[in-house]
């Protein structure tokens, strides 16, 4: 099968939004307005953090907020020229969201604090607490990888549908891992 063809290509997991209730999408909106706009996404690797991040950025943007997406993956990717450029035009309409806020040190964390003090919110992703309050905690199930891979690929979901349980805990718990192994089987096939 061709990469392009396969239904558990990349583009295909990634064009799926962050899913949660009316209820839960509420209460998350209050607890944004309650720390200021200012806060952090915690979850293990896996776990939706860079996609509610990116869902969030269209909510905030239907609130009138212009979102600005810095990512760390790594300690070696932090705080290049384009993003010295980007923070320089941070103002209180902004809404900065910044994904892999594990990777901060303490010092680079205070820096680009100070930066962004004018911005409108602060909002990162982390695998752990960090010195923002806790907005959200991701999780995953063997339910939720199970109905993501029928909602990505319908047509090849039921292939796997009594394997979701051993992929969810052969990976422990990390729905990315799960789905790239999906993606080598159809490829294999």
């Amino acid at each position: 099968m061709r990469a392009a063809e396969n239904p558990f290509e990349m583009r295909r997991i990634e064009s799926v939004p962050y899913r949660m209730s009316d209820d839960a999408w509420r209460a998350f909106d209050e607890r944004l307005a309650a720390t200021n706009y200012r806060g952090v996404i915690v979850g293990p690797h896996g776990s939706g953090k860079t996609t509610l991040l990116e869902t969030l950025a269209h909510r905030l943007r239907g609130k009138g907020f212009d979102p600005l997406i810095l990512r760390f993956y790594d300690r070696k990717r932090i705080w290049n020229e384009e993003d010295r450029v980007s923070v320089s035009r941070v103002n209180e309409g902004m809404a900065v969201l910044i994904d892999g806020g594990e990777v901060l040190n303490f010092g680079r964390w205070w820096m680009l604090r100070n930066r962004l003090r004018s911005a409108g919110a602060i909002i990162m992703t982390s695998h752990r607490e960090f010195r923002l309050p806790t907005l959200y905690r991701c999780e995953t199930d063997t339910a939720l990888l199970s109905d993501l891979a029928h909602t990505i690929a319908p047509t090849h979901a039921h292939i796997f549908a009594n394997e979701y349980e051993s992929l969810y805990h052969a990976h422990n718990g990390n729905l990315r891992n799960a789905f790239r192994e999906l993606y080598d089987r159809c490829a294999a096939m």
